[in-house]
């Protein structure tokens, strides 16, 4: 996906809201999990970078301010974003993403470490 957003924007955490998520481990997985009510997939970007998972996006609002007497403004419109560090022990290459009636579940699967024993020489 390949988001435009207007020249002035900005991601860097002051200047776009960031998106709340829940994080959890289940079985060999970690899940997260947002609401992101109204936001269609093609205005999500989802990505891993040296070891951090970016979701980034955009609420859309479904009017026009310039059509619009707005009595009431209370819904969040607009770009949002969340960096999460990710721990060492993941498989980036096989993350999912799936998006059913605006809620974003991304699961990761987590990568079983062996401990390995160290053999001491003795010289």
């Amino acid at each position: 996906n390949n988001i435009s957003f207007d020249s002035n924007s900005s991601w860097m955490p002051e200047a776009v809201p960031q998106l709340t998520v829940d994080m959890y481990y289940r079985g060999d997985f970690i899940y997260i999990v947002s609401t992101v009510a109204g936001v269609q997939a093609s205005d999500l970007d989802i990505a891993v970078e040296s070891g951090v998972l970016f979701i980034k996006g955009v609420r859309r609002k479904p009017y026009k301010d310039s059509e619009v007497n707005t009595e009431l403004s209370e819904c969040f419109w607009g770009e949002f974003m969340r960096e999460l560090p990710l721990p060492d022990n993941v498989n980036v290459d096989t993350i999912e993403a799936n998006l059913n009636n605006g809620i974003l579940i991304v699961k990761i699967p987590v990568l079983k470490v062996k401990a390995k024993k160290i053999q001491i020489r003795v010289s």
